[in-house]
């Protein structure tokens, strides 16, 4: 008798387990040529703030320095602790192709090259290149040097050597335009800056700089009593270098004021300032300029001072001399220097009215990076506090930055290529 074949068994259902790795395998084979095709560049990507730590050390000068360097890069931010700081960038990122503007930052007395990476990215987010060295033996670690005449012809000069190291670098000299510099100076940064435009700073004002109200009382380091001390010796030592030559306090060849983009005037460009804390687009990618183009020469176009302080030390005329746009934010609760004074006196002396914006209620370093904690007892006026009004004051120094740099260091980029025939 023949046997009825067993029935095969039916194949049981899979598991909702087993299912869910075949579904996610097909989106993800759905999703990678758009991906793809993003990342090809397939729109328009905003520029990132890509950063990179470069170090100079000459025997011959001596000198040793580290420079902080931003600029426009495609890599993804991400959190860096860096000298006790905590900052966001794409560090070591590549660059976005093009000739960029730069912007030389000057920091406060006894800072860092760290002290305004908020407001550099920023910059570096909207098409700039940001170079910032720490200022030796006049920063948060060495102050040996701050009651020295040796440091104004210094630290002008000390900018410039850092923009010349950060060209020699091999991932960033291709996309420095030396045809448009700018320097921002912050706090006693600014008579740097003020230096790098043509002014130069007359020792002989120092005790009146100490004896104006608003200074008699402040926190500038310059006017304290041990530092008083140090007057007649820091006078001598300006002497000295006047006697070798005026260059030493004015180390480069400054340009003559350009017209403004557009045609605006600074009137105009302050106001437009005081109203619009809008984003801003980025400066384009400007070309590769030709190795015959005499846009090579090195020239400072325009001045930034953020709370400026030392304008006591540059004498009328030698204001009234400065050709370049300056835009000026400052605190109106300086207690280090002391606003009212020295921006009243820029705006009357600068032969072209300086952009401007004062934050009524802001202190010195309200307007800074924040400090670290492990700096913030000891550099309490320089570190700042929270805004009680809850205006955001870092916001607007950025907003008001990015577009006076923009006006004046960022022409409009080349026009389209017609398509080949």
């Amino acid at each position: 008798m023949s046997r009825k074949p067993l029935p095969f068994p039916k194949p049981a259902r899979p598991a909702a387990a087993s299912v869910l790795p075949v579904f996610f395998l097909l989106l993800a084979a759905l999703l990678l040529p758009a991906q793809a095709a993003f990342a090809k560049g397939s729109g328009p990507q905003l520029p990132q703030p890509g950063f990179r730590s470069v170090g100079l050390w000459d025997p011959d000068i001596p000198i040793r320095m580290d420079i902080a360097v931003w600029y426009p890069s495609p890599r993804i931010p991400r959190d860096l602790l860096l000298d006790g700081w905590s900052i966001r960038v794409g560090q070591n990122g590549i660059t976005i192709p093009g000739r960029y503007p730069v912007i030389l930052i000057s920091h406060t007395t006894a800072a860092s090259r760290l002290a305004s990476h908020d407001l550099a990215a920023t910059l570096a987010r909207h098409g700039f290149i940001v170079i910032a060295p720490t200022h030796p033996k006049d920063n948060m670690d060495d102050t040996s040097g701050i009651f020295h005449a040796a440091l104004f012809a210094d630290r002008p000069r000390q900018l410039l050597l850092a923009l010349e190291a950060v060209e020699k670098n091999a991932a960033l000299h291709n996309i420095i335009d030396r045809s448009r510099i700018g320097i921002l100076g912050v706090g006693a940064g600014a008579a740097t800056a003020l230096q790098l435009a043509g002014a130069r700073p007359d020792p002989s004002l120092l005790g009146n700089h100490c004896a104006l109200p608003e200074n008699a009382v402040s926190a500038d380091p310059l006017c304290s009593s041990w530092a008083r001390l140090f007057h007649p010796q820091i006078q001598a030592e300006f002497a000295a270098l006047l006697a070798n030559g005026p260059e030493k306090f004015t180390p480069v060849l400054y340009a003559k004021a350009e017209p403004l983009t557009g045609g605006s005037s600074l009137n105009d460009l302050s106001h437009a300032l005081a109203q619009d804390n809008k984003t801003q687009p980025a400066v384009p990618p400007q070309p590769p300029l030709p190795k015959t183009d005499t846009r090579q020469a090195q020239n400072v176009l325009a001045v930034g001072l953020l709370t400026p302080g030392l304008i006591d030390l540059f004498p009328d005329a030698v204001l009234q001399n400065v050709a370049v746009p300056v835009g000026i934010l400052a605190a109106g609760n300086d207690a280090v220097y002391p606003a009212a004074k020295s921006v009243d006196r820029l705006q009357l002396l600068l032969p072209q009215r300086p952009a401007l914006r004062v934050l009524q209620n802001a202190g010195h370093g309200d307007v800074q990076a924040p400090c670290p904690p492990m700096y913030q007892e000891s550099f309490s006026a320089l570190c700042g506090g929270q805004n009680p009004s809850g205006e955001d004051w870092r916001k607007i120094r950025n907003d008001f930055f990015v577009r006076f740099f923009q006006k004046t260091l960022g022409p409009p980029g080349p026009p389209p290529l017609l398509p080949s025939q």
